[in-house]
């Protein structure tokens, strides 16, 4: 998927920075891949990022409890029922935003730790 601009996001460096700020594992993985490509069914996401479909179950419910994702009926392939597929609560620029405002809030979190140790030893 492309940001505005036509920059080219680059998953695997989106889950590294999401890891990389606290975010674990299989959340970093499931909310890099909707990011990038929105509208994924669980099918979609375990082949994209190679997760067991417990993990991907889990990683859903983790970004959908904090509103970041929503479940929608997705198109009937013809019999039966339509597969859910997930996507982002808001604009792809929202998320990138949000995930902004969280580095920064580690950023003065470390900050303000390293000023306590520096008194500490001082």
């Amino acid at each position: 998927m492309s940001k505005s601009g036509g920059e080219q996001i680059e998953c695997g460096k989106l889950t590294e920075l999401l890891e990389e700020i606290g975010i674990k594992k299989t959340p970093s993985a499931i909310l890099s891949a909707i990011i990038c490509h929105e509208k994924l069914s669980i099918a979609d996401l375990i082949r994209i990022t190679g997760l067991t479909k417990g993990c991907v179950a889990s990683g859903l419910q983790h970004w959908h409890h904090k509103g970041w994702i929503k479940s929608v009926e997705g198109d009937s392939g013809g019999k039966g029922r339509a597969a859910h597929v997930w996507n982002l609560a808001f604009s792809q620029e929202e998320a990138f935003h949000r995930i902004a405002t969280q580095i920064v809030e580690k950023k003065l979190i470390l900050q303000k730790t390293i000023r306590s140790i520096e008194r500490l030893i001082e």
